[in-house]
């Protein structure tokens, strides 16, 4: 997708920056016309060992997916102290595969959580993945208690902040740090007793149980409301409008037509 005069030039533009390069890693179902498998066979070296190839691979590297990132990948990745960043939804449902995110934890890998983005899957919601990754997790290894419900929020949270660089400002409730705070309410009838709180929360709860978000000190949402969004629905509409226009000028909308069976 890119030539190594790119990669290289790009690699020294974010160190001189200090900045992080977010990059697909083994990626994508094992495709042999296209894709990662592909270019494994042509070249004998994955993503990882390209990288490290040309003495690239560190700590500015933010590596999306790793679905198939061998034990050697993940050695070298935690070595140079690069981090993953395990997308559990959007690689189900791309029929991906489930990435050794929990071997990358045990090599010694920063991984955190992310989304991918509500174009793949349609969820930004944290509370999801975090179950999520504990179930893909569990299943690909038949045990379950490869991911804790600790493990998973520490994912979500401080791992995230670490691979951005930002752990001494974000990630944490800690004196000091910006003040990025959400508020859950587990009183839902759907969670049940709270007997066990954390594990409640991301087994049983979902994003939208969220009473407040605060980002740095000011408050971003409070109960259904976002203080500096005054028309919320004017905005949804409008983004509906100009999807739905780019989607028929490109010859799309058949797309959008529900695939019932017969």
């Amino acid at each position: 997708m890119s030539t190594e005069e790119l990669i290289c030039r790009g690699y020294e533009l974010a160190k001189k920056l200090g900045l992080r390069i977010s990059t697909h890693i083994a990626g994508g179902t094992f495709s042999i016309e296209r894709g990662f498998l592909k270019y494994l066979r042509e070249t004998g070296r994955t993503d990882v060992r390209y990288l490290m190839q040309l003495g690239l691979l560190d700590r500015h590297w933010l590596l999306i997916h790793g679905i198939h990132n061998t034990e050697l990948d993940l050695e070298q990745i935690a070595h140079v102290g690069a981090n993953l960043v395990y997308t559990p939804t959007s690689e189900a449902i791309r029929g991906g595969g489930i990435a050794p995110a929990a071997n990358a934890v045990r090599a010694g890998v920063n991984v955190a959580l992310g989304t991918d983005g509500p174009m793949v899957d349609y969820s930004v919601d944290m509370v999801e993945q975090m179950k999520a990754c504990m179930l893909m997790q569990h299943v690909r290894h038949l045990d379950p208690t490869r991911i804790s419900a600790e493990r998973a929020l520490e994912m979500a949270t401080i791992n995230a902040a670490k691979a951005l660089g930002l752990e001494n400002e974000i990630g944490s409730l800690e004196a000091g740090k910006r003040a990025d705070i959400a508020v859950f309410d587990l009183r839902k009838p759907y969670v049940g007793v709270l007997h066990r709180p954390l594990s409640s929360f991301i087994c049983a709860g979902k994003g939208n149980d969220a009473r407040a978000v605060i980002v740095n000190g000011e408050i971003a949402y409070q109960d259904g409301k976002f203080p500096r969004c005054s028309d919320r629905d004017w905005l949804f509409a409008e983004a509906e409008r100009i999807g739905a226009n780019l989607v028929e000028r490109a010859g799309l909308s058949h797309r959008f037509v529900p695939a019932w069976r017969s």
